[in-house]
């Protein structure tokens, strides 16, 4: 299962013998039946994210996979891809901001995702906000590059830093 999950978040070319593999994981006999149901969700939530062409109603099964798991970060990442692909922008970053609150803000792969998608919608304030969450918790050079590219989003239209985030001290970071 861990397997599939890595291979759906990172579009691996493997996924398809990923799920096979894990199918026949499932159906041994000594997978409980709540994890086997749970683990064919997750399997379902990775298949319609591989899709090529996903149709609204695919949308509408991911939010029904989703929602039976509402504290798992890797599902919500998987979901906000899902939204991203469907084209639905603000609803996958709401995901991905369900993951990052989640994982407290110490996933760069998740931080990422969200800080683009904002930056993609033109939600610079929020890009900004959720960069300074994301270096405040994980202080490295990803989140201090992601922090820097949304102040200088931010700068380029007029808008001051600390009108967003007014903690933000330019001196000390």
């Amino acid at each position: 299962i861990t397997g599939v999950l890595l291979a759906s978040l990172i579009d691996s070319p493997d996924l398809v013998e990923r799920i096979d593999l894990a199918n026949d994981y499932i159906d041994r006999g000594d997978v409980t039946p709540e994890r086997r149901d749970g683990h064919r969700r997750f399997i379902d939530l990775a298949m319609i994210k591989n899709k090529d062409n996903m149709k609204s109603n695919d949308v509408v099964e991911a939010f029904t996979l989703a929602a039976g798991f509402p504290k798992n970060v890797f599902v919500q990442v998987l979901f906000g891809d899902i939204l991203a692909n469907a084209g639905l922008q603000v609803l996958s970053n709401e995901a991905w901001k369900r993951a990052c609150q989640l994982s407290g803000y110490r996933s760069m792969p998740v931080g990422q995702r969200l800080i683009r998608g904002h930056l993609d919608a033109q939600a610079l304030d929020k890009a900004f906000e959720e960069a300074a969450n994301l270096a405040s918790a994980s202080p490295n050079v990803i989140s201090v590059m992601l922090l820097c590219e949304t102040w200088l989003a931010l700068e380029s239209v007029g808008i001051d830093p600390k009108d967003v985030v007014p903690q933000f001290d330019a001196r000390e970071t």
